[in-house]
């Protein structure tokens, strides 16, 4: 028979997503007022089947700790609009710094997503072995190739990296670097710096050492996957599997400058007190590269934007957007097909009409 539920299938924690003993299986699950965060995490996506909540009516002051969905109308009506007249020093001059001779196609999904998202003028910092690889797949895109060892940047490159930090707006760094010294040090050396930094991949996992997130001025985004928020807060990542939620805003308060884009099957977008989920999973981004490929995309956004909390909402929406657009089957679906989709990613988002 058809199951619905009301409200919340019985048996499930309405927190946690904890199946309390034995639990309703739901082919649809109306939740009255607001969807509840068990609805969503854990045993929780299984036993509710379709998602849906209804409005009765109370005030939305009242919602504080409720499950706020990022969808289709709520992005639309945030999406930026992008001034006709801008011109590219206006929309933002942007360095990415990463990759490494194994690793070369982590840097360049993230530029190639980040050119297509909007921003004004691109450049990668790179080991100078990768360099030439890069000019080639992306001519739109300016490289600075510095000096390396073993295929990593060596300790020279962050002399340069010093230099550079006066000629751009907007930073990203550690897609496909490595974890080793000089990357530390290199993201040691952007989070000091007053500019805005978005910090993904090997670059994560340095900042519980010695860095004070909680002092810094300018904007700050982090995109870790659950792996990798786990290290950062040197936990196991189970915990984090636990209470996602609980962890999210407690280190969002702790650090009022950073958004952090939490990434998993549903992800969560914190910023200060507020905190939005995608409830989109696809296994068509369950591949490597689509993390770089989201990063690239939130640090062109922001590049004309200029609000890392909207450019984070609006760039997680249209990655899983671009991926649903696709007519290409998930098994095979790759980023750059979902750089390809961004176009119409974006003119669904500046649209009206329902895709």
């Amino acid at each position: 028979a058809f199951v619905l539920a009301i409200d919340i299938p019985s048996g499930l924690n309405a927190d946690t997503g904890e199946i309390l003993g034995v639990c309703v299986h739901a082919d649809l699950t109306i939740a009255i007022d607001s969807i509840k965060w068990g609805e969503l995490l854990r045993e929780g996506k299984n036993v509710c089947g379709t998602l849906k909540s209804v409005d009765i009516g109370i005030p939305s002051f009242l919602h504080r700790d409720c499950a706020s969905l990022l969808n289709l109308e709520y992005v639309r009506s945030i999406f930026p609009r992008r001034d006709p007249f801008s011109y590219k020093n206006k929309n933002g001059k942007v360095l990415m710094i990463g990759g490494s001779d194994e690793m070369p196609g982590a840097i360049s999904m993230a530029a190639d997503a980040c050119f297509h998202s909007g921003v004004g003028l691109l450049s990668v910092f790179v080991p100078k072995s990768i360099q030439m690889l890069l000019e080639t797949k992306m001519s739109y895109v300016m490289s600075l190739g510095v000096p390396e060892e073993n295929g990593r940047f060596s300790q020279d490159a962050l002399s340069i990296l010093k230099e550079q930090l006066d000629r751009y707006d907007a930073f990203s760094i550690g897609n496909g670097m490595h974890k080793y010294a000089v990357t530390e040090q290199m993201v040691k050396l952007l989070l000091a710096s007053n500019k805005p930094v978005l910090v993904d991949a090997d670059g994560l996992v340095y900042i519980k050492k010695g860095i004070d997130l909680s002092q810094r001025k300018a904007d700050t985004i982090l995109t870790p996957h659950l792996k990798e928020m786990a290290d950062l807060l040197d936990i196991d990542v189970k915990e984090i599997e636990r209470d996602r939620i609980k962890i999210v805003k407690r280190f969002c308060k702790e650090n009022p400058s950073v958004v952090l884009v939490l990434k998993s099957s549903i992800t969560l977008i914190g910023f200060q007190d507020r905190l939005f989920v995608l409830d989109h999973p696809t296994s068509a981004l369950a591949k490597g590269g689509s993390g770089d490929t989201l990063a690239g995309m939130i640090l062109g956004l922001y590049a004309w934007c200029h609000d890392a909390y909207l450019a984070a909402l609006c760039g997680v929406y249209a990655h899983s957007l671009a991926a649903s657009l696709s007519s290409v089957d998930p098994i095979s679906f790759t980023p750059n097909d979902l750089v390809e989709n961004l176009s119409q990613a974006f003119l669904t988002l500046q649209s009206k009409k329902t895709p």
